[in-house]
């Protein structure tokens, strides 16, 4: 295809929205085609009226990018991909995506096959961020993507934060808060896509973070109340509930202040400080020992534990149910990526999934990609989520194992995890 015929197509493209979708090109690639425009039309066109050059012998230079039709890159399920601007052979380098979470030091995964069955064992973001971003574009390719996962403890971040990745993807705000800073050093800033509740308290949502830090609200500690209802809801019979809370992390203290300053107060008092579940003062081992001390009688004593929105529980998450239902006691999360058919699943959860909140985060990602590193701004800085995306969930097979059982109208888990 000659310069000027695709500059006719791509001004096609760019004003007519029917032809855009024909050729799955979203918004977000208009940025892409209006580049390419500009540059047919300043380095390959000629000008108007150009003087003749009755002396040319060959004829005259085309980009080697245009020398063929280009045709979107589909998925095999036939999506455009995401990763693709639009016009087949327009090519990124391969990505890097430093993806990073709390959790046990020495985690580590270099995912560039999407079939990697430890896929499976990364944090449900991963999985989110997969299907967002296509999992055909996972490889080592132009226009494709690879993920380098860790989990380490929260002192071992800065060595875990390193390098030159070409994105840094978060899953916790303390993560972001070793990322922002180290990414905001680094000359152009590497983006950074992370989840947070509270990006405005955070000061992440104005100028220079404006120009590199973007991510979803998850809105944990704002629905902290709410998914303490539904526990009561879930288990009637409760008489007495433990918060694991981290006093002095933000998503934490709010979520209790949340809980005890909503009117009506809540039918169980909930408890938030006793020393022996405060994070901040007891170790991985003395938190799992704690609470396998709660209860000592061999069968469910109407005591309950309530997980607050700290990312270091996210770490520990099965090692924390595994603990209280050896002791009988059931468990609550602010997400419900561990409430599953399987003896071993959480009682029960209420929030958005991490796998719910990894895709909106890959919209994130393509869009940079897609951008000149450029994140969203304005209210696309930080994407909200609809009511239709927080869940409800308990394991009638965990209320079993723990001797519960479950209200007729608790909607229950269907699937393996």
């Amino acid at each position: 295809m000659t310069p000027p015929l695709l500059a006719s197509k791509i001004n096609t493209l760019v004003s007519n929205p029917r032809a855009r979708a024909r050729w799955g090109c979203s918004t977000n690639s208009l940025y892409s085609l209006r580049e390419e425009r500009r540059l047919i039309q300043t380095r390959w066109l000629p000008a108007a009226n150009p003087p003749r050059q009755p002396h040319q012998t060959s004829a005259p230079r085309v980009d080697p990018r245009y020398r063929a039709e280009r045709q979107p890159r589909r998925e095999a399920n036939g999506q455009v991909s995401k990763l693709d601007c639009g016009l087949k052979g327009i090519q990124m380098p391969n990505k890097t995506i430093l993806a990073v979470a709390i959790g046990k030091d020495g985690t580590h995964f270099h995912f560039q096959n999407p079939n990697d069955p430890n896929l499976a064992i990364a944090r449900q973001y991963i999985n989110g961020l997969v299907t967002s971003l296509g999992p055909a574009n996972m490889g080592t390719g132009p226009n494709q993507y690879v993920i380098d996962y860790y989990e380490c403890t929260e002192g071992n971040l800065a060595t875990i934060i390193t390098g030159n990745p070409d994105l840094i993807f978060c899953m916790s705000t303390t993560v972001m808060k070793n990322a922002v800073p180290f990414a905001g050093a680094k000359t152009p800033p590497i983006p950074v896509v992370g989840v947070v509740s509270y990006p405005k308290g955070e000061g992440w949502t104005v100028a220079p973070y404006t120009q590199y830090v973007c991510g979803v609200r998850a809105s944990r500690f704002q629905l902290a109340r709410q998914c303490y209802d539904y526990f009561l809801d879930t288990v009637p019979s409760l008489t007495t509930v433990y918060a694991l809370y981290k006093t002095g992390y933000r998503p934490s203290d709010n979520a209790l202040t949340n809980i005890s300053a909503t009117l009506p107060p809540p039918a169980v008092p909930l408890i938030g400080d006793n020393a022996n579940f405060d994070l901040a003062q007891v170790t991985d081992a003395q938190l799992l020992t704690n609470i396998g001390n709660l209860n000592a009688t061999g069968a469910y004593n109407n005591t309950g534990i309530f997980v607050l929105p700290i990312d270091r529980c996210f770490g520990l998450a099965q090692q924390i149910i595994n603990a209280a239902q050896a002791a009988y006691i059931p468990t609550f999360w602010p997400v419900t990526d561990w409430v599953n058919i399987n003896n071993s699943s959480a009682l029960g959860g209420f929030g958005i999934s991490q796998e719910t909140c990894g895709e909106r985060m890959g919209d994130q990602v393509s869009h940079i990609f897609k951008n000149a590193n450029a994140v969203p701004t304005g209210l696309k800085q930080y994407r909200h989520f609809a009511p239709k995306d927080m869940t409800w969930l308990a394991s009638s097979q965990a209320a079993q194992t723990i001797g519960i059982t479950l209200p007729d109208d608790v909607p229950t888990a269907t699937a393996w995890r």
